[in-house]
């Protein structure tokens, strides 16, 4: 391979984009523990590509993830156990009044690539995330009801450079900086008030809230027809929002392998294996106590509670990338995924993801 300068790969993360969750956070629950470095990895970019003349590239991702049920540890949770009904049970740190059922959360993802030298890849993420959480709860007039936000999510600029090259083998730094344009201001209808639209738990907001950096680096290698390689990445939280929380970091390890059937037709498989941790501080505008009048069970919902949130995730993905035939087939690009959790472990109660979809277009300018 002459160089590398235009491979940048899913490592470079973002942010929520949290979600993703998202991105905003590291966060498993209420809407989406899909953030935005969980999307970004479920796009395998294809390592070893040659740029050409092309020194520009544009893509499109949409993806699209659902959540249903809730899991504590290891083990699902029914939402009877998990609801608390006054005067049916005792009220515990483990069931609350309102409780989420489906959650939905699709992403947009623009992203522009440049190759400032030929070994130094640059590249520009914006996403736009929406998200909708279905709700139950024991409040009169919210015995079922609906929250959504939506917006222009955390910005990434990241940069690659390959360290490591023998044959077809090469290791690339990479380097991801989270810009804080997503909002973490979100408000909508809820049980706390009727009257007025107050603030949304963290896994509502669309953005992180702080600057975070994700350092990490990606290794590939392979024949002309089979490539295999791996990612290792973490992701630094920098200070503290002004709300006075900050989302956990998080750690993911991905493995992969992918193999060209034909000159336009890639299929490939994936294990992505991600760590994320609690949220550090609270946002108090979300408890339903005041500190003239503390009580034990200050949450109205698991989203709620900081402590809530973290875990342990490795989803199973196959796809495919389908490349247009003919003297264009190095610059236009399709990529399809879908993924399924093998294995998912929560700090809960926290809603159980389901399933993911993605679909990506790329074209080298």
């Amino acid at each position: 391979m002459a160089h590398n300068s235009r491979f940048l790969p899913a490592a470079l993360l973002a942010a929520a984009a949290f979600v993703l969750p998202a991105a905003a956070q590291s966060p498993p629950t209420d809407l989406t523990e899909l953030d935005l470095e969980e999307i970004l990895s479920l796009h395998i970019r294809r390592a070893g590509d040659s740029p050409g003349d092309s020194r520009w590239s544009v893509g499109y991702r949409f993806v699209w993830a659902r959540f249903d049920g809730n899991r504590d540890g290891t083990e699902d949770v029914p939402l009877e156990q998990v609801i608390f009904r006054p005067g049916e049970e005792t009220h515990t740190a483990d069931n609350f009044p309102v409780v989420p059922l489906e959650i939905s959360q699709q992403a947009h993802l623009l992203e522009i690539g440049f190759a400032a030298t030929q070994r130094l890849g640059l590249r520009l993420l914006i996403p736009f995330i929406s998200q909708q959480t279905d709700h139950c709860s024991v409040v009169p007039g919210f015995e079922s009801f609906r929250i959504s936000s939506s917006g222009v999510g955390d910005v990434i600029l990241s940069a690659s450079y390959p360290v490591w090259n023998v044959g077809s083998h090469f290791l690339l730094a990479t380097a991801a900086l989270s810009l804080p344009a997503g909002s973490i201001d979100e408000t909508g209808p809820t049980p706390r008030d009727a009257t007025k639209d107050p603030q949304l738990p963290y896994t509502m907001q669309i953005g992180s809230g702080t600057f975070d950096v994700t350092p990490g680096f990606v290794y590939s290698g392979g024949t002309e027809a089979l490539r295999w390689g791996g990612e290792l990445r973490g992701t630094l939280r920098l200070g503290e929002t002004d709300r006075d929380y900050t989302l956990g970091n998080r750690l993911a390890v991905t493995a992969w392998a992918r193999r060209a059937v034909t000159d336009w037709f890639e299929p490939s498989v994936a294990l992505v294996a991600q760590r994320w941790g609690r949220i550090d501080g609270e946002d108090v505008s979300l408890r339903v106590d005041t500190p003239d009048a503390p009580s034990p069970f200050p949450y109205p919902a698991a989203v709620t509670d900081p402590a809530k949130f973290g875990g342990t995730k490795v989803v199973a993905q196959i796809g495919a990338a389908l490349c247009l035939p003919g003297d264009s087939s190095d610059r236009y690009t399709l990529e399809l995924d879908f993924g399924i959790p093998a294995y998912q472990s929560l700090n809960g109660p926290q809603p159980k993801e389901i399933w993911r979809v993605g679909a990506g277009w790329s074209w080298k300018l």
